[in-house]
């Protein structure tokens, strides 16, 4: 599943605002948010 680091936010926010996400993941499947769950939790 495709990751970025340091992506835009621009195309997913309605105020238009740039700003900057660390990491964005995109889900394509249930099988890609099962695999981002169990990978990807918090501390």
């Amino acid at each position: 599943m495709p990751h970025t680091k340091n992506s835009s936010l621009r195309p997913y926010n309605t105020f238009g605002m740039d700003v900057q996400a660390r990491k964005v993941i995109r889900i394509a499947s249930t099988e890609d948010l099962k695999s981002v769950l169990q990978t990807h939790r918090p501390h």
